[in-house]
């Protein structure tokens, strides 16, 4: 019988995980809490990305509720930033013997109020006999250029197009909640203070070793972090992590999930150029988020963004009004946009399979 799972808080990412619940392994979602003051109780969860409706709507969090379930995944909202909060709820969910899963987000927020030590950071020697292996399936990126891009949601509906395509699948989640949908686990030397020359070859074996054990047709790889700074005040990890995974595996397609504004094609040739020349890889699909960012005028030291919600109808009228025609753009929270996309990816993939490495 699938464990009954409850979320905590409801945050844009996890909007993703209610929207795709069908597609959970050995789970099934039963609440999306969130804290009584935040008057979301009993509205549906796409007031958090606009999207259409999910049918899935929010509970006020209470222990009785709590007792129902079986696990609890705990993220972290900026909004909520009171960590006894979340220290409260963990502590009851112990008591009660529900299991815990936790973001890397909350798990960096209590990690840091409880000061514990870092862990030592280790060095790869270069080596002329280094290699990275080939990777003989074809593999599909998934790129963000900012937070809350809707990158998991894009990653959910590419997984269940292709399975009910009838491919074989592995594939790694941005989000750390992907191992409940069957993805493989991200590796922890991903997050650890790692030489990237180590971490790119770690990473390359990793993915040849998943692909040799699980033998799939398809390998999809959502990865963490932006692929750039803001500014020198807003780094977002600086594109590293990207750098890192990209160096160690070549895609054969990859796209990137960005937020909506009123671009013109020369901003996507540029972030195509860019994507191209640091992480060699070739990106045509642009997914637009239901957001729109602009720095914080309140905020004199540039250190914060403004996140302004949109929704579905207002982003794929916008993209219908920009005129591409190198450019694949789409809403991954438009069903029927996410749908087409997924055939477009299918076809591409297919058209070109000869070429492939």
């Amino acid at each position: 019988m699938d464990k009954k799972l409850a979320l905590f808080p409801m945050t844009r990412n996890l909007c993703a995980v209610v929207r795709y619940r069908s597609l959970l392994q050995g789970y099934a979602l039963h609440y999306a809490f969130c804290p009584s003051y935040m008057y979301a109780n009993n509205k549906d969860v796409s007031q958090f990305d606009g999207g259409t409706l999910a049918d899935i709507t929010v509970t006020d969090y209470c222990q009785s509720k709590l007792m129902e379930c079986d696990c609890l995944f705990i993220d972290y909202d900026e909004n909520i930033s009171d960590l006894s909060i979340y220290k409260d709820i963990i502590e009851t969910a112990k008591e009660m013997s529900k299991e815990l899963i936790f973001s890397s987000n909350i798990k960096q927020k209590l990690l840091m109020a409880h000061s514990q030590e870092k862990d030592e950071v280790s060095f790869y020697a270069d080596n002329d006999n280094d290699i990275l292996q080939s990777i003989n399936v074809p593999i599909i990126t998934v790129l963000s250029h900012g937070l809350h891009t809707d990158q998991f949601a894009v990653e959910l509906a590419l997984r269940k197009h292709f399975i009910e395509a009838g491919y074989k699948v592995s594939q790694m989640g941005s989000f750390d909640i992907g191992h409940l949908f069957g993805f493989a686990n991200k590796p922890n030397f991903i997050n650890e203070p790692r030489d990237a020359y180590e971490k790119t070859l770690r990473f390359n074996q990793w993915a040849h070793e998943l692909v040799s054990m699980e033998q799939p047709e398809l390998l999809i790889i959502g990865v963490p972090d932006s692929i750039m700074k803001y500014n020198n005040k807003l780094l977002h990890g600086m594109g590293v992590a990207p750098g890192i995974i990209c160096n160690a595996i070549q895609s054969d397609l990859s796209i990137v999930c960005t937020h909506y504004g009123a671009y013109k094609e020369m901003f996507f040739d540029e972030l195509s150029q860019y994507c191209k020349y640091r992480f060699d890889t070739q990106v045509k699909f642009y997914n637009l988020a239901n957001v729109t960012s602009t720095p914080d005028p309140a905020n004199r030291s540039h250190t914060k963004l403004n996140y302004i919600k949109l929704d579905s109808n207002y982003v794929l009228n916008g993209i219908s009004d920009l005129k591409m025609e190198k450019t694949y753009l789409f809403n991954v929270l438009d069903a029927q946009s996410a749908s087409n996309t997924c055939a477009a990816v299918q076809d591409v993939l297919t058209d070109n399979v000869r070429y492939m490495k």
